[in-house]
């Protein structure tokens, strides 16, 4: 028998008709529909590894979460490890003995703001495996570790992601370089994450003393600068307003201001941001460059400028992805910027317009939604 068969799965999203002046209470006209699953069938055996691709919009995420109940599928049958379920028609205790055997991982992060890390991953082993929760936080320990977050175990969401679920509501991650969304990205390179602690470590290694009102100060001077941003990009403003707030937090007196003109030689800080074309080379050579157009900060740096050369004048993927490696590697050493996140490029069109992929990296500002044009159609 198959650990797991879905047979028949349908599902149609539906828009209804704004009420008339006459209607039937509970009546409501369907305005248009959008079949996404069409009787789909499945069967999965035990230690199968099982990848569902297509592209954006066709019903991948729909099918899991129609598997696990998070959306209510108009038709079909699920059976796992045995068991039969209507995935139309489950009723609560359906799906909670469902959910005990199964897991979803979300495309966002979804976690509980009032727990800490630790207490997100134990969460499901506390309350529905109903583990000892000396147990739970060995096994949550062990998962966290996995993933170079045994020190994060006590840190809640806000402290791991602020600036990124406060600000962005979620649309976006946090940055350690600027090839992280690159296929040249190198993950293992050193991360400069948000770190309270650490920072006040750092400070008062360096002579820094807390004063009684809560900042640090080195020979009678408090430690603290401007951070200054551009007008007219609230996305911008939010951002450095929270970053601010961080940096309060551990003791440095920063403030935020929106210059009439930017003095480029004279501001202490600068929120800035640029793209990530399809090529490394773009967002990096001619920003992190000595005396490049987009180096807007001075930076120099000897070996930069080697390895983004070396990068630059070769076109085979494994000379140019060792080139980018050691550009990221002492770009870590000798950092340019403070990196702070990735924001996503959403997009509105109307749903008469069929085909709109975001399956690629777009560039600045998300230019380039236009790059399988071909391929939309107009209903």
């Amino acid at each position: 028998m198959a650990m797991l068969e879905i047979r028949n799965v349908q599902k149609t999203f539906r828009t209804y008709a704004k009420p008339g002046l006459f209607h039937r209470p509970g009546a409501r006209k369907v305005a248009s529909e959008l079949p996404v699953l069409r009787g789909v069938d499945l069967t999965v055996e035990k230690g199968d590894v099982v990848a569902i691709l297509g592209p954006s919009g066709s019903g991948k995420t729909t099918l899991l979460r129609c598997l696990n109940f998070l959306e209510t599928a108009d038709a079909g049958q699920l059976v796992f490890d045995g068991e039969s379920f209507d995935l139309a028609h489950a009723s609560r205790a359906d799906i909670a003995r469902l959910r005990k055997k199964t897991a979803f991982v979300f495309q966002n992060y979804n976690l509980f703001r009032n727990k800490t890390a630790l207490q997100n991953v134990t969460e499901g082993l506390i309350v529905a495996r109903k583990l000892p929760k000396e147990q739970a936080d060995e096994i949550g320990m062990k998962m966290l570790a996995k993933v170079g977050l045994a020190d994060r175990a006590d840190y809640y969401p806000r402290q791991l992601s602020a600036i990124v679920d406060a600000v962005l509501l979620g649309e976006g991650i946090t940055a350690y370089g600027p090839l992280q969304r690159n296929r040249y990205d190198d993950p293992d390179v050193e991360h400069y994450d948000y770190d309270p602690q650490k920072a006040k470590e750092v400070l008062e290694a360096a002579g820094c003393m807390m004063g009684e009102d809560g900042y640090y100060y080195r020979d009678g001077e408090k430690i603290g600068f401007v951070l200054s941003v551009g007008a007219g990009d609230q996305a911008r403003l939010d951002i450095a307003q929270a970053a601010a707030q961080q940096l309060k937090e551990v003791g440095i007196d920063c403030t935020v201001e929106v210059p009439v003109e930017v003095d480029w030689g004279g501001q202490m800080a600068y929120l800035i941001g640029w793209g990530s074309p399809f090529d490394a080379d773009d967002h990096t050579y001619k920003v992190f460059g000595t005396g490049k157009g987009a180096n807007y900060s001075s930076y120099s740096d000897p070996l930069v400028d080697q390895y983004l050369t070396e990068a630059r004048e070769s076109d085979d993927p494994a000379v140019r992805a060792e080139a980018y490696d050691k550009f990221q590697e002492e770009l870590a050493e000798n950092p340019a910027f403070t990196f702070i996140c990735y924001i996503d490029a959403n997009y509105v069109a109307k749903d008469t317009i069929q085909g709109i992929s975001a399956d690629t990296v777009m560039g600045h500002h998300g230019v380039g939604i236009f790059w399988n044009v071909c391929e939309w159609t107009i209903d």
